[in-house]
């Protein structure tokens, strides 16, 4: 599997490329400047599609990992990055997100016929 990546740095330089695009899986450090992540999952929500967002951080801790969750996020990952884990949740997120995609355009064409 092939992955691009984008990068912003800033939520107001990253709009544009999410609304523009096909993106399925967003990484967000915990403390955007300015901002946070929770500003992320509010913009995401907004999205027609939105992608699955998963915040970093080095304070990767339960706390987090329960509060990320219950406002929407789809996982936290510690910084550095454990390589076989980052490859782990986002290939986890973007099944998801495609297998959501898909259900959507079948309950779409369903409707149509």
């Amino acid at each position: 599997m092939k992955w691009a990546l984008e990068t912003s740095r800033s939520l107001d330089e990253a709009l544009p490329i999410l609304r523009n695009g096909r993106i399925p899986v967003v990484l967000c450090e915990r403390d955007l400047h300015p901002g946070t992540w929770k500003d992320m999952v509010e913009a995401l929500a907004l999205l027609p599609d939105p992608p699955y967002l998963i915040v970093t951080s080095k304070q990767a801790d339960e706390r987090l990992w329960v509060e990320a969750l219950n406002l929407g996020a789809y996982d936290v990952l510690q910084t550095p990055f454990n390589a076989a884990e980052v490859t782990r949740a986002l290939g986890m997120a973007w099944l998801r997100w495609t297998d959501r995609r898909q259900s959507l355009q079948a309950k779409v064409a369903k409707s149509v016929a």
